[in-house]
This record gives C-alpha cells, structure tokens and sequence, in this order.
C-alpha cells in the first residue's frame, strides 16, 4: 500500500495469529490456556472471553442491545475468541494484571513472566529512528492523536479501539484503566460512559 518504512498502519492481525499459535503449540484452546496460565494464577475472576449470561447484568452493552458479544467483526466471525480481540473485564482485575508487570512477572510468589521479558516487551522493537515506537505487545508511542505525548518517557500500553486503555509507568509504579465505550450506541464513535482508575503500587 506504501513504500517500505514510509508509514505506520495498525494491524490486529498479528494477535490473531498469535493466539492461534497459542492454541496450537499448548494443545489448548486459547481461552482455556489464558484462564490456566495467566486469569486464574492472578486471581482475574471476572475476566474471560464470551461472558456468559449470568453476568450480563454487570456488563456495559458493547453494541446496541448486545452484552457480552465482542465488537470486532473479524473476532465475532471467529466465535467470539481471538489473541486479537474478545476479552471482558474488571478495573480490578486489569489492576491485578498491571501490577504483575510492574513486579516484574512476579505474583503471590510465582514467576508468571521472567523480568528479562517483561523488559523486553516494553523495549522499542521498531526500526530505529521510526516512529511511532512499538515494544512487544505494548505502544510506546501511538500516532492516535497525541495523547501519549502527554505521558513519561518509559511509560507504555495499549488503547483499545472501543475507547479502553492500561497504560504502566514503571518509573512512578502506577497505571492507568480507562474503560469506556465510544462505539455504543449503534457502532459510530461517541463518549458514553467512563470508567478510570489510577493506582500507585
């Protein structure tokens, strides 16, 4: 579409593929390796994919009249599951995750990631001297406007296309949980509702 190193386009893509590998090499499917590896360890009670209806009721609608149904198309056309898209969850639970990744991996006396790898994901992986910077999984920089201008150097995270955010500053040890829906109702973009919780470790 453009030259080599001429500009920056997101893709999910990748993350897609990613959970298929996932499912794959484990021999588990990708909800059931998360829930085993990373949401039960971390005590991540309400996070999950495809909620089911009992807890709709605690749920904000992604779509009109739809609770618990992902709002990314291509994950919707994959059941609902993906490394891309199709998560649901708490403030709290996010925070418990986020902690992790200031702790280096650690967690109620387990190593859920080395702290070499939590390094290297928040590491710039891109070509030098391009920007936007990207890590492993994290935005460093985003070219979305310039609201990750306005925090530290050494910060990164992730800004989901339904208006949600985690965003780590591990230099301070805090981190930021936005969720909120702009795409509610009818899938044109629009602020509703927010929800914000800034921590310090």
């Amino acid at each position: 579409m453009h030259p080599t190193d001429s500009r920056f386009i997101y893709s999910d893509l990748n993350f897609a593929i990613l959970g298929e590998l996932v499912r794959r090499v484990s021999g588990e499917s990708l909800e059931g390796y998360c829930r085993r590896h990373i949401f039960e360890p971390l005590g991540m009670k309400d996070t999950g994919f495809k909620p089911s209806t009992s807890l709709h009721g605690r749920l904000a609608p992604t779509m009109e009249g739809s609770f618990g149904v992902v709002h990314d198309p291509d994950t919707r056309r994959m059941g609902g599951i993906s490394g891309a898209a199709g998560l649901f969850s708490t403030a709290d639970d996010l925070a418990r995750f986020a902690q992790t990744i200031l702790d280096a991996g650690h967690h109620a006396g387990a190593q859920l990631l080395s702290p070499v790898a939590i390094n290297d994901m928040a590491q710039p992986q891109s070509p030098v001297g391009k920007l936007p910077a990207r890590g492993l999984g994290w935005a460093i920089q985003s070219p979305s406007g310039n609201w990750s201008e306005m925090l530290p150097a050494g910060t990164f995270g992730h800004k989901g296309f339904t208006g949600t955010l985690l965003w780590i500053d591990p230099e301070t040890r805090t981190f930021l949980i936005v969720l909120s829906n702009r795409v509610y109702p009818g899938g044109r973009l629009g602020w509703k509702r927010c929800g914000t919780r800034f921590l310090r470790s």
